[in-house]
């Protein structure tokens, strides 16, 4: 009995242990849901990243199309066009890209290789010259460039000599303006193998204290020799070169072409048409290409009775330039600053006007005219 009753024991206690050994496995199995979790939501984590991507990709597609637009010039403006639509130029001759491009004219561009002109019999040959100081100019050899250019009479800007100080050149009368208020600034001078009549270098007020304006007279003319004043970097000098100096020059220039014809020349520091300036839309608030110096300098004119003589010789000409800057050694891109503005009278009696690209001397090169005598 006793050994039957404590296999029954034992059998209570293996079927214990048995429960507890299945409960605890229980117990360990719930343990290890929650670990398993994370991995489901790793698996939602990725499967969610895989479904953002394609709209990031959609993204990147979507910026590449803009990116292809713009190269296309879809969804560019060019400042250029705008700039033409919406600044109304001042213009006689239809200052516009549009236009020129569809002109005939010469391109200047290339180099220029001009055979020497022949002077004629009863022709005189005047030259300006902006030599950016005198000096310097020297000493580049600006009184070979006199030798062999042999003109009978030759106008130089910006000399920037002191006062009293009047180089002389071999076969020349000499006549120099310096600057009275700031030493080694502006000036003008005038070379003539004829001694002139009269020369004075006056203007109203106090405008030439730089030395701006030579007027020398000639039997058949007056020769107004002037490095106009600039308006400046920042256009501070604008107001005063359109509303006094503009003002002054034409009652100076009026009040000689009652007496007799006028030649008006120099460095006259405006642009006065679209196809006088290269990249003409980006200058329109550039010194010597605003619009109201260009309607002042236009208007001078048209009062005077002056006109371009270049402009009336080769009235589509372009890319013509006289000032460029000391970097572009080419002289590709450039301003037309320089003139030989003439009585209306005279415009007939000049058969050549050029200039001499090959002459680097200075950022202007000089301009030639032949005209009867």
């Amino acid at each position: 009995m006793k050994r039957t009753m404590r296999t029954r024991k034992q059998t209570k206690e293996e079927d214990e242990a048995k429960d507890e050994k299945e409960k605890k496995m229980e117990e360990e199995e719930e343990e290890e849901k929650p670990k398993k979790t994370p991995k489901k939501t790793r698996k939602t984590t990725k499967s969610a990243k895989k479904e953002v991507e394609p709209e990031e990709e959609k993204e990147e597609k979507s910026e590449e199309s803009d990116e292809e637009k713009d190269k296309k010039g879809k969804t560019t403006t060019k400042a250029p066009k705008k700039s033409l639509k919406e600044d109304q130029l001042y213009d006689k001759e239809k200052d516009n890209d549009e236009y020129w491009e569809n002109a005939h004219y010469t391109d200047y561009t290339a180099d220029f290789k001009e055979s020497e002109p022949k002077l004629e019999s009863g022709e005189m040959k005047i030259v300006t010259f902006n030599v950016a100081g005198w000096k310097a100019a020297m000493g580049k050899g600006l009184e070979k460039y006199i030798k062999k250019e042999d003109p009978d009479i030759i106008c130089f800007q910006e000399t920037k000599l002191q006062d009293g100080v009047v180089p002389t050149v071999s076969g020349y009368n000499s006549y120099f303006s310096a600057s009275t208020a700031k030493k080694g600034y502006a000036g003008t001078a005038i070379l003539t193998k004829e001694k002139p009549i009269t020369v004075t270098m006056k203007l109203d007020g106090k405008l030439n204290e730089h030395g701006r304006i030579i007027t020398a007279e000639y039997e058949k003319f007056y020769l107004v020799n002037t490095y106009v004043m600039n308006s400046g970097v920042k256009l501070e000098n604008l107001k005063k070169r359109v509303d006094t100096w503009d003002v002054s020059m034409k009652k100076h220039l009026i009040d000689l072409s009652k007496k007799k014809k006028v030649i008006w020349c120099g460095d006259l520091n405006v642009a006065l048409r679209w196809i006088d300036v290269a990249k003409p839309a980006t200058r329109l608030r550039c010194a010597g290409f605003t619009k109201e110096e260009r309607e002042s300098a236009s208007q001078l004119l048209e009062e005077v009775g002056l006109v371009d003589s270049f402009q009336v010789k080769h009235p589509k000409e372009k890319n013509f330039y006289t000032f460029f800057s000391f970097r572009d050694k080419a002289k590709v891109s450039g301003w037309r600053l320089d003139y030989f503005d003439v009585s209306k009278e005279l415009v007939d009696d000049i058969t050549q006007i050029y200039r001499r690209k090959e002459v680097n001397i200075s950022d202007h090169v000089p301009l030639v005219i032949h005209i009867k005598k």
